[in-house]
Order: structure tokens, then sequence, then C-alpha cells
């Protein structure tokens, strides 16, 4: 309940639930208030489920990451910059994620192309390259096909859009 109120944009509401509860609320129902507070814009509330994962589960960094985007979102930047620095004396940092990219490899039922989905862990360097060659092999295949473009997935590749 507590989640579909916050998600909902009643995030005082769900904050309010979570005070009222007779058990002790876990690091999943302070999560979804965190994670609704960034989506909506609550600092207020924020800081302080924030806070509260930081005493049940000291060690994620997300957390942490989650809170320093909600100051930044607000123009709050010492609190972002604050938060940042916390994580430097906790020895916290924040988990690379991979950047995934379709890749066509052959005929198959999918608009005529078979499609694997590849999970790159690229530096920014080699992700730029990636994704001109990609924008090379997407010109190619309109090429190659002369100029019906009728079967064949064309598509703009930007590292920013994708990542």
């Amino acid at each position: 309940m507590v989640d579909l109120l916050a998600r909902g944009g009643e995030i005082e509401e769900a904050y309010k639930l979570v005070n009222d509860m007779h058990i002790k609320p876990n690091a999943s129902v302070w999560g979804a208030i965190l994670g609704a507070c960034s989506v909506h814009d609550n600092v207020a509330i924020g800081k302080v489920a924030a806070r509260r994962l930081f005493d049940l589960d000291p060690g994620k960094s997300v957390n942490y990451v989650v809170l320093a985007g909600i100051y930044a979102a607000a123009g709050l930047w010492d609190g972002a910059w604050d938060t940042r620095k916390l994580m430097e004396v906790e020895n916290l940092q924040k988990k690379q994620s991979g950047h995934f990219v379709l890749w066509p490899m052959c005929k198959s039922d999918f608009n005529g192309v078979k499609w694997v989905l590849l999970n790159l862990r690229l530096s920014t360097q080699v992700l730029d390259l990636v994704y001109v060659v990609l924008q090379l092999l997407d010109e190619l295949m309109v090429v190659g096909s002369g100029g019906r473009t009728r079967g064949v997935v064309g598509g703009h590749y930007s590292r920013n859009e994708a990542a």
C-alpha cells in the first residue's frame, strides 16, 4: 500500500501510513518512499527516508545516490555535495551499470532480423565508437536495400539515449 500511494504521488499519505504501522518499516518500505520522493521531488520526506535507509542498510550506495539526485534536482547543491562526501567517508562507490545494445544477427521472425541483447561495460570512448559503427551499419542496411526501407530496421544511435 505504501508503494502504491508513494508512486501515485501521495507521498505524505504514504509517509503517514509508514509512521502509523504497528511493525517497524523495513528497507523495502523506506526504499519505496525514497524512490517516489525522487520522482515527485519531495526533498523533506526523501531526506527522512534516506536517513532511515542509511541506518538499515549503510552499505547500499544507491540510497546515497538517490538522495544526492533529489538534492540536485531541487538545486540544493550543498546537500548533493554533502551526500557524495558522505559516500566517500563511508567508502561507498556507485555501482557501474552496463549499456544495453540490440545487435542484428541474422534472418528471423522479428521484422526479418534476429536481435541479440548485449550488456556492454565499456569506456565512454569505446562506447562512442560502438554507436558510430551502429549508425554506419544502419546506413549501409538502407543503402543495401536499394532505398527500399520496408523490413529494414533503422534508427538513430546515441550514447545519451541508450545510457
